[in-house]
């Protein structure tokens, strides 16, 4: 995630955005201009690599996340944090994971 926020810059200005708007329209009406990949080719491109580790390590953070966010919280919130709490925390959490992911699914 660092070196993703590394890489953010300022969005483009109007002008570019209403040039980069008309050739995505314009690629989304010839889809059969896009190249095909074979699955060997894909195999061999940096982009199909970089997506790869960035799922591995997105899907690790989440996991060690997900597996220790009660322990975490149990030090955090000190005296009358009982397991049933951290749970209700955790689950509440989860469901606004979820709520999220559909937001983001639809923009």
């Amino acid at each position: 995630q660092f070196i993703g926020a590394s890489l953010m810059c300022s969005p483009p200005s109007s002008e570019d955005s209403t040039a980069a708007a008309s050739e995505t329209t314009a690629l989304l009406k010839k889809p059969s201009s896009a190249k095909q990949y074979t699955v060997g080719e894909m195999l061999s491109t940096s982009a199909y690599w970089l997506l790869v580790v960035n799922f591995f390590c997105n899907t690790q953070a989440v996991f060690f996340g997900a597996s220790l966010s009660k322990t975490i919280a149990a030090h955090i919130i000190p005296g009358s944090a009982t397991d049933a709490t951290l749970t209700h925390i955790a689950a509440i959490s989860s469901l606004f994971n979820a709520c999220g992911r559909l937001v983001w699914g639809i923009l």
